[in-house]
């Protein structure tokens, strides 16, 4: 019997709604025992890989908000509200890197300010620790790695450098770094 042969046709664009972020904890009232997770919260622009690491971070939250609480009048709320830091930092991130495309579009928000520098992405291409610290902010969601006084001291040697920042274009590979980088 022959097979017949199947073929995958040409590739179709579709538009992503980009990020959104639901407030469910700044409901006034909402269902007793119903928590939203996930991207019921905050759907994120997929290019940044982040809906599954928010999704167990807010699954962590829930465990420890239950864990803590001995009385479940309530709870659903406070779950809901333990998320709230870190779908921030998260939604503003994103909406910080992609309101600087023309081609975005941003409503019912004001765009975070830009980075003051870009020293910190700077000393992330040239030293792995930053990059690492930078890393688990991206995806733990917290700024806590770039406070210790080691990667602060790497940015502020980075920062006395006085090297320029390598140009922010995503759509140009950037040579490599040519310096001398930045002791381990």
């Amino acid at each position: 019997m022959a097979r017949r042969a199947e073929f995958v046709g040409d590739p179709k664009p579709f538009k992503i709604r980009g990020t959104r972020r639901l407030r469910w904890e700044d409901m006034a009232s909402r269902p007793e025992g119903f928590v939203a997770i996930g991207d019921a919260v905050l759907a994120l622009n997929p290019i940044y890989g982040q809906g599954m690491s928010v999704a167990a971070v807010e699954a962590l939250a829930m465990r420890d908000a239950i864990a803590a609480s001995d009385d479940v009048a309530g709870l659903a709320g406070r779950i809901q509200e333990s998320f709230r830091t870190t779908l921030d930092f998260v939604f503003d991130s994103g909406l910080r890197s992609d309101a600087h495309y023309p081609a975005t579009t941003v409503h019912g928000v004001e765009v975070p300010l830009p980075p003051k520098s870009r020293v910190l992405g700077a000393a992330a291409t040239e030293d792995w620790k930053v990059a690492v610290a930078m890393r688990y902010v991206s995806h733990g969601f917290s700024a806590e790695p770039l406070q210790r006084p080691e990667i602060q001291a790497r940015v502020r040697a980075r920062m006395a450098s006085k090297r320029p920042a390598r140009p922010h274009d995503p759509a140009v590979i950037p040579k490599p770094f040519a310096g001398t980088p930045l002791p381990r």
